[in-house]
């Protein structure tokens, strides 16, 4: 069996479910087991669990995707709005004006 160095299990576990909210999709407890290959779903819903307790994660009671990131304040980092650029022209070329099409909340750590 292999071993991988304290934490760090939970911190894999904590960046999939960060990225998967981020992206407007919080996973289920079965699609983080899935993921990071725990043979049982219970080993996902004891980090998850973990992460909660730690304030790291915020949960709704009685959802499936009910994970969310806690709020800014309790955060061990701060969030910050990265503009989506449009796309890229196939074709002749053109001039590249920037225009966002919205924008993606990325949370950058401290520490």
């Amino acid at each position: 069996m292999v071993r991988t160095p304290p934490g760090e299990t939970r911190r894999r576990v904590l960046q999939y479910v960060r990225r998967r909210i981020l992206d407007g999709s919080p996973p289920t407890t079965r699609e983080v087991q899935e993921h990071l290959g725990f043979r049982a779903v219970q080993s996902a819903r004891q980090h998850l669990e973990a992460l909660v307790s730690e304030g790291r994660l915020a949960k709704e009671p009685g959802r499936a995707r009910g994970y969310r990131l806690p709020s800014a304040g309790s955060l061990s980092g701060s969030l910050r709005l990265v503009p989506r650029l449009g796309r890229v022209q196939a074709g002749a070329l053109s001039e590249a004006i920037e225009d966002p099409d919205g924008y993606k909340i990325e949370l950058i750590e401290q520490g």
